[in-house]
């Protein structure tokens, strides 16, 4: 029974997966950087979860290891270009923001504006807010409590709730596989098993995106895999959308958003360097700061994990106002599900 229950707080923190164990992260397009690796949340090489969680119950908390080098000059160079032309899209007017997409456009705003209707459209399907015993903060699941504590928002905070968005119910009566879904002009299109998870509180300005498994991958592990993808499919936009839903009339209200345990090689080794520029090691919260004048968080805004957050802010800026990342910091979570793994911690400020 413990086992049980602790897969089921496994399925919901991102560290099992439904579909298969290589979750991937954002995709932008058009873009201005091309085509980056994915961001991962999954579990460690050479284990299954059932052999984490069994030495977890019978040893304790799992040992913490973070395995990553420090990424090499060249890549450094360019996860820093991107950063800075990602700051100059959150801080240029709609239209000349637009310019820096490629290919160029007249306008960077995203198309996708009707929520939940465009999600609903697409095969989404967001959930209402999970049990608490699915959304605990403290060290048996996402070990966030200093963070958020940290941020100045009660522990307590009865706005303080996890959701999940599927393309394609993972808990669904029929395997993901034969699920479908029709859209408005009649097309019935098979599931992907696209899969993102949160932690919100709308009335603090909280978003930590805590999974994050894009349907162009996850379809490619469909059987047979999914060759059309939906429409609506970029991580930024079902992050805002799940905002957006939840957060109704305090949507402008966005001061802080994290992203949990990260595992993606190009972001982990770009944090590694960072933090030995710094004379850093990845630490317990509060961790590191980065501000935004700094090398180091140019760096860490261009990685894969951090451009959605910028195309969040920069594709949306009729609904969330004008808005930049204006810090980030850096820190290891203490959950006992996981190893060691950084976070990231982007501070938003109004332009």
């Amino acid at each position: 029974m413990k086992i049980t229950m602790l897969k089921a707080l496994a399925i919901f923190a991102g560290l099992l997966p439904f579909a298969r164990p290589y979750p991937e992260g954002p995709q932008q397009s058009p873009s201005i950087m091309g085509k980056l690796p994915h961001a991962e949340t999954r579990v460690g090489e050479g284990s299954t979860i059932t052999d984490r969680l069994q030495a977890e119950i019978a040893h304790g908390p799992l040992k913490k290891r973070w395995p990553y080098s420090p990424i090499g000059d060249a890549d450094w160079a360019k996860m820093s270009c991107r950063g800075t032309k990602l700051i100059d899209m959150m801080d240029k007017e709609d239209a000349a923001a637009g310019q820096l997409l490629n290919p160029p456009q007249s306008s960077a705003a995203s198309v996708w504006r009707d929520f939940p209707g465009d999600l609903s459209n697409w095969g989404w399907t967001p959930s209402a807010a999970l049990h608490n015993r699915l959304c605990d903060m403290d060290k048996p699941q996402y070990g966030l409590k200093p963070t958020i504590e940290g941020l100045g928002i009660p522990i307590t905070s009865a706005w303080l709730k996890c959701y999940t968005t599927q393309h394609g119910l993972q808990s669904g009566r029929d395997p993901v596989n034969l699920q479908t879904y029709t859209t408005r002009d009649g097309r019935t299109l098979r599931s992907t098993g696209g899969n993102f998870a949160f932690i919100i509180d709308p009335s603090q300005g909280l978003l930590i995106i805590t999974k994050q498994y894009s349907p162009e991958n996850e379809a490619s592990q469909r059987s047979p895999p999914v060759t059309e993808l939906p429409e609506l499919r970029r991580s930024s936009d079902v992050t805002f959308g799940q905002w957006a839903m939840v957060a109704q009339q305090n949507i402008q209200h966005i001061k802080f958003i994290g992203i949990w345990a990260i595992t993606n090689i190009q972001s982990a080794t770009t944090i590694a360097r960072a933090l030995e520029n710094v004379g850093k090691t990845l630490e317990a919260w509060p961790g590191t700061d980065f501000a935004m004048a700094t090398a180091e968080f140019k760096a860490i805004l261009g990685t894969p994990s951090g451009t959605g957050i910028a195309y969040f802010l920069a594709q949306h800026k009729a609904q969330l106002g004008k808005k930049r990342i204006y810090s980030v910091r850096v820190f290891n979570h203490e959950s006992r599900m996981k190893g060691k793994d950084a976070c990231l911690m982007f501070y938003i400020q109004d332009i």
